[in-house]
C-alpha cells in the first residue's frame, strides 16, 4: 500500500507543479496552453464573469522530417495523420462508440484546429512541411532531433507554431513530448 501511495505522490505533483501557467478573466490573455494564447472576451454581467473563447483557435504546426536512409513520410501522410488529429479534437472520430459510458458526458468539440504552417518565421509561404537529411541513422529521448548542429532540425519559434519532428526513433520508441514549461527550443512534439 506505501508503494502505491508513493507511486501516486511522484505521479500527482509533476502535473501540479507543471500546471497550466496561467487563466484570468480581467483582461488579460488567457493562457491556453505554454505555447499559445489569446484574448478573451469578458461578460458584463453582475455575475461571476464568463470568457468567451473564439469559435475555433487554430494552430499553425511546422512538422520537421528527419529523412535517414529509406526513412521518409509523404506530404500526404503528413496531411492524413492531421486530419485524424483534428478528428479527435473535434469529437468528430469515428470510435466515439468506442468511448466508455462513464466518460461520454466528457467528449466534447474542443474548437481547436491544426493547419499547416503557411508563414514560416522569415514571413515567407511554406508548406508547413520541412524535409532535412538527417546527420544520424536513427534518435532517443535524447532532444538531438531538435537540434541542426546534432543531426536534427531547428524548432521555429514555439510562441507561435506547434513543431512536430518526425524521424527514425531507436528501440521501438513510438514518440514524446516536451513537459510545460520546457524551454522554447525543447517545445514540441517528436515522433517515430
Amino acid at each position: 500500500m506505501r508503494r502505491i501511495l508513493v507511486l501516486l505522490i511522484i505521479l500527482i505533483i509533476p502535473a501540479l507543479i507543471f500546471a497550466q501557467k496561467a487563466c484570468v478573466q480581467d483582461g488579460s490573455p488567457l493562457i491556453v496552453n505554454s505555447t499559445f494564447s489569446i484574448s478573451p472576451s469578458i461578460s458584463s454581467s453582475p455575475l461571476a464573469p464568463i470568457v468567451e473563447i473564439p469559435a475555433r483557435i487554430t494552430v499553425p504546426v511546422v512538422v520537421h522530417i528527419l529523412e535517414s536512409g529509406s526513412f521518409s513520410v509523404s506530404d500526404e501522410q503528413v496531411q492524413s495523420q492531421l486530419d485524424a488529429l483534428n478528428r479527435d479534437f473535434e469529437a468528430a472520430n469515428a470510435d466515439l462508440v468506442r468511448v466508455p459510458d462513464r466518460f461520454k458526458h466528457l467528449v466534447a468539440n474542443c474548437n481547436i484546429r491544426f493547419e499547416l504552417a503557411k508563414v514560416d518565421p522569415s514571413g515567407e509561404l511554406t508548406s508547413g512541411i520541412v524535409r532535412v537529411k538527417a546527420g544520424v541513422n536513427q534518435f532517443s529521448l535524447d532532444n538531438r532531433i531538435k537540434f541542426r548542429s546534432k543531426g536534427g532540425d531547428d524548432a521555429w519559434p514555439a510562441a507561435h507554431y506547434l513543431n512536430i519532428w518526425v524521424g527514425n526513433m531507436e528501440s521501438g520508441i513510438l514518440g514524446y513530448s516536451s513537459m510545460p514549461g520546457s524551454a522554447p527550443l525543447l517545445d514540441g512534439v517528436v515522433l517515430n
